[in-house]
């Protein structure tokens, strides 16, 4: 609202300014004109009964300034104590949700150490059970090792009397055969000494018995072989077994120490548990009394929330009826701003009207003098042009050409000031009543009729007049040609702009005519050439006119 305060101030300063341009404008045209113009009276009457309805309009805007502030005071007031109870609930619901997780944390706490004490309670029974296991395995490892080393003692004696019963055997033979080899050898000397009749009885008769004692002695020598060898199988036997139990006595010693280690890790765990256990069971006295200050602080809260509750409540109720009326509030407001958009519209129109009447009359005055010294110029050099005399029959020709050219123009200027006319009449007419009525001011669409198009002939007979003296006005054509540009831009610029103008261009275009009509009277045939080009300017004016109404309807 201050900016459309400030904006408002600003175009009213623009306006009074605007107004002070209006006067101005007022004064040049009593001076310059030599006939009053009724349209500006009108315009100035107007333009101050609108300036008595914006002053109206505008003390119903500061009214209307005054109420919307205080009630954007109380609303501001309104909603900051809504906030404050909504950051009060926000608070409370925080504390809220602080305590239920708290509490949640809690339980899942307990929840936590009586899975911990029953899985330690698993645990210690387990390894009470794997311990009792372990006790029998080891009771009945200690009996078949007490079993194995009978079995090794009794194997260990019996090799040591097989060893020595094999050395007394071994000492035997030998002996044995110490006494046949000393047999032989004197059986050998005696056999040698002795005569061959006599002793060959005698050898005879020793020979058998030696030979079967020699085969009894080998006999026993084999049997008691395979005795010692079955024996040294046996006894390799015996050593593989007592390597194999020894290996598995140790292996059981290994299983023993580290079942005495698990043991003591079990007893220490057990220790442990214990400790925890008690931990636990205190732990889960204070989260039970802490259960309880929360369980109350949590009544408390609940009740708190009741309450903020209710005053929500109230709060919305008082919410809504605000808000109802502050719908109707900006209801108001918005009428109070389209009727200000409104007026603001009429006042920039009429502030655009000034200010396009201000500048088209200032321009208009410059380019007539501008036209003044150019036609000057254009008439001297038409003199000199005009003391020779094999333009004479050319002049005739153009002029007949031109003159029927300019009985069509003048016919047709004549037709379009009477439309002009009657279309500002009608104009002032419907602002009177849109004045009358307290209206926003439309945009006047205005369908101009097109005028008849001039005669081909003529006009290709101007043309080829023209052609055939091209050289010859060269400088005239080239000035036509810039006056004619800078009609069409005046014209196109004023058209575009505004529709409702054109009872501003009319009065300005009636003096131009007037002041060239007037210049060209001591040059006839120059005077025809450019109401041709004119008459030709002011039909493009017209189409153009034509067409830019045609956009502003379908806008």
């Amino acid at each position: 609202m201050d900016n459309l305060s400030d904006s408002l101030k600003g175009e009213l300063d623009s306006v009074t300014s605007t107004d002070s341009l209006q006067l101005i404008t007022d004064e040049f045209h009593i001076r310059h004109l030599s006939t009053p113009d009724v349209s500006n009276i009108e315009l100035s009457k107007r333009v101050a009964l609108l300036e008595l309805e914006n002053e109206r309009l505008r003390i119903d805007l500061e009214n209307m300034r005054i109420e919307l502030n205080a009630r954007i005071a109380a609303n501001e007031g309104l909603k900051s104590k809504i906030t404050e109870l909504y950051v009060e609930m926000q608070l409370v619901v925080q504390e809220k949700q602080k305590l239920q997780n708290t509490l949640t944390d809690v339980r899942n706490h307990v929840d936590a150490s009586e899975a911990s004490v029953k899985w330690y309670k698993s645990q210690v029974y387990d390894l009470q059970a794997s311990k009792k296991t372990l006790q029998l395995e080891i009771d009945t490892y200690q009996r078949i090792l007490q079993r194995r080393q009978q079995t090794i003692a009794s194997i260990n004696a019996r090799y040591k009397q097989l060893n020595i019963d094999y050395m007394e055997l071994l000492q035997k033979h030998q002996k044995e055969k110490q006494d046949l080899e000393c047999e032989v050898q004197n059986l050998k000397t005696q056999n040698q000494s002795n005569s061959i009749s006599g002793p060959l009885d005698v050898s005879t008769s020793s020979s058998p018995d030696v030979s079967t004692k020699l085969e009894l002695t080998e006999d026993e020598l084999r049997g008691t072989r395979t005795e010692l060898k079955t024996l040294e199988k046996r006894l390799l036997g015996n050593e593989v077994s007592k390597a194999l139990m020894e290996n598995a006595l140790a292996k059981q010693r290994i299983l023993i120490a580290t079942m005495e280690e698990n043991i003591q890790k079990c007893e220490t765990e057990k220790n442990q548990t214990a400790d925890t256990l008690r931990k636990t069971q205190l732990e889960i006295q204070k989260l039970k009394s802490e259960n309880e200050t929360l369980q109350t602080t949590l009544f408390s809260s609940k009740q708190e929330q009741s309450q903020i509750e209710d005053a929500i409540f109230q709060l919305r109720l008082q919410l809504t009826k605000m808000i109802a009326q502050y719908k109707l509030l900006k209801s108001k407001n918005v009428e109070a701003e389209e009727k200000l958009n409104s007026m603001q519209d009429v006042m920039n129109e009429n502030k655009h009207l000034k200010t396009l009447s201000y500048e088209a009359n200032t321009a208009l005055i410059r380019k007539l003098r501008q036209e003044k010294r150019k036609v000057k110029n254009l008439q001297n050099k038409l003199h000199g042009i005009q003391i020779k005399g094999h333009l004479t029959t050319m002049k005739n020709k153009v002029e007949i050409s031109l003159h029927e050219c300019l009985k069509q123009v003048l016919t047709r200027n004549k037709d379009l000031k009477d439309q002009l006319k009657a279309l500002a009449k009608n104009s002032d007419e419907s602002i009177d009543e849109g004045y009358g009525d307290n209206s926003i001011v439309s945009s006047v669409s205005i369908d101009i009729p097109s005028p008849k198009s001039i005669n081909p002939v003529l006009l290709n007979a101007a043309s080829n007049i023209l052609l055939q003296c091209k050289d010859l006005f060269k400088p005239i054509h080239t000035e036509l040609e810039q006056l004619k540009l800078k009609l069409n831009k005046c014209c196109s610029h004023y058209f575009l702009n505004i529709v409702p103008s054109e009872v501003v261009v009319n009065s300005c275009i009636k003096p131009k005519f007037s002041t060239l009509e007037r210049s060209f009277k001591r040059a006839p045939w120059l005077q025809s050439t450019q109401t041709v080009l004119e008459s030709l300017n002011i039909s493009h004016f017209k189409h153009h006119y034509n067409g830019n109404v045609a956009e502003q309807q379908n806008l």
